[in-house]
């Protein structure tokens, strides 16, 4: 069908690849970035080939399933479920986990983080409490690099202004 529209024969088979590479991208975890590209691509690919069949005049046998796939996509891409990022543990020094817990805990060592999903930011609080921090929430995750920065401050009083490792704020 592509050879009598001028296009290659390659074309047929480039695009099967391109369509498997896609589903492929999809059922990995993680790749945010990459799975919005595969998304659009194949957004572009089914619709562009709805466009194609209404343009030479094809019948709704032919359209449909490019139409159907490309809504597909659509649907696919708005019921995502959301991401599912917690920022957390990179504000205390790693030697301060030789203590006990309850020493820990009586010292009110300070974990914070950020995030923005609710249930998620829950289950890292637990963590933390149950490495013997007292978590914190540091506010939404479009504030996580503020955690960078302030972890970067911790490290130099620790280290540049000698206060030693078990610097942390409580």
């Amino acid at each position: 069908m592509l050879a009598h529209l001028g296009y290659p024969l390659y074309l047929g088979p480039m695009l099967g690849t391109c369509k498997l590479a896609a589903a492929l991208v999809f059922l990995m975890p993680g790749y945010r970035l990459l799975k919005e590209w595969a998304y659009a691509g194949i957004v572009i690919l089914f619709m562009g080939g709805f466009a194609s069949h209404l343009l030479v005049g094809d019948g709704p046998g032919q359209f449909i399933w490019s139409f159907l796939f490309g809504m597909l996509a659509i649907g696919s891409w708005v019921l995502r479920p959301a991401t599912r990022v917690v920022k957390a543990f990179n504000t205390v020094a790693q030697e301060t986990y030789s203590h006990p817990v309850n020493f820990l805990c009586a010292q009110r060592v300070v974990g914070l983080l950020c995030g923005d999903d609710q249930a998620a930011k829950a289950t890292v609080a637990q963590l933390a409490a149950e490495a013997g921090l007292t978590p914190l929430d540091g506010g939404p995750l479009c504030l996580a690099k503020s955690l960078e920065s302030f972890a970067d401050l911790v490290r130099y009083l620790m280290i540049d202004g000698g206060q030693g490792v078990y610097l942390t704020i409580g």
